[in-house]
């Protein structure tokens, strides 16, 4: 064993670095890294939204060769266009019994908004996770990824091929190459819905620093329905290791009203909720066209 992994620490988060857990234990969380305006559509909205494949990060995720047989080169425009229907949310799990989903650095490096963005917590079991609605599942990392797409002449029509879809779900959706498996990610797949709706799963909310304006807002907008928290990094024996703390600021702080940052809060918030009424109206307009 290193030295980096002899020693164990235990302070109020519990007992550090902790032991491995099982994947029951590392979903009963999830986590959602963004910056501080997303965070405020989300929490308005109660929405998390699906992004199209597009947008992934891993380059070779899309990096599909699909061999069809000769005579049914159809099949490789059809797969194309049934795979970009469906879209995804990307979440994080607990790493182990100390790190929790939310104590990652690198996570807040590259999706926190370089540390000033937010961390949302929710729990798995309050998530509508409708399985006619979606997959979901936690990615699967592999050293060497196997992208090839093999349609045989056993596939006739377009439901043959989005049934094949379904069949390789894992292989097409849940899996990454190795340099990846420190987002720790848990991905939940639709072609269905725009939008998950979130508004009974958010547990908690954790930015990196009790004193930035961000934080002032966001205690602000959520009045105190849910913790706040603070991730920061303590040097403990020598280790430097992560830690969670409850916000002890609130009480003495300013109110907004005094804050040189009085107008970029309300500007912010009008503006989401001027967002959230224009989704409302889309949507009851969807719902009276499909009645």
């Amino acid at each position: 064993m290193s030295k980096d992994t002899a020693k164990s620490i235990l302070n109020s988060n519990g007992k550090f670095p902790g032991h491995k857990l099982s994947l029951k234990e590392k979903k009963q969380k999830l986590y959602h890294y963004t910056s501080f305006e997303t965070f405020v559509k989300i929490w308005l909205t109660k929405q998390l939204r699906f992004s199209a494949p597009e947008g992934v990060n891993d380059m070779m995720e899309l990096s599909e060769s699909i061999h069809p047989s000769s005579e049914n080169v159809w099949m490789i425009f059809a797969y194309k266009d049934l795979r970009s229907k469906y879209k995804q949310i990307s979440l994080s799990m607990n790493y182990d019994s100390y790190i929790q989903g939310c104590m990652s650095a690198m996570m807040w490096g590259h999706y926190g908004d370089k540390r000033r963005g937010v961390c949302i917590e929710f729990d798995y079991a309050k998530m509508p996770l409708n399985p006619k609605d979606m997959f979901h599942a936690p990615v699967k990392y592999k050293n060497v990824l196997h992208k090839d797409i093999y349609l045989s002449n056993d596939l006739k029509t377009i439901t043959d091929i989005e049934n094949y879809i379904i069949t390789h779900r894992q292989e097409i959706f849940f899996t990454k190459q190795i340099d990846w498996k420190g987002e720790n990610e848990y991905r939940i797949i639709s072609k269905k819905l725009d939008y998950l709706d979130i508004s009974n799963a958010i547990t908690a909310v954790y930015l990196t620093s009790s004193e930035s304006t961000e934080c002032i807002l966001v205690e602000k907008l959520v009045n105190r329905t849910i913790p706040v928290k603070q991730v920061f990094y303590t040097n403990q024996s020598g280790m430097c290791i992560p830690i969670i703390s409850k916000l002890k600021t609130e009480d003495r702080r300013a109110e907004i009203s005094k804050s040189k940052d009085k107008s970029y809060y309300i500007s912010t918030i009008q503006q989401a909720e001027s967002l959230y009424q224009q989704m409302l109206s889309e949507t009851n307009r969807s719902t009276s066209q499909e009645k």
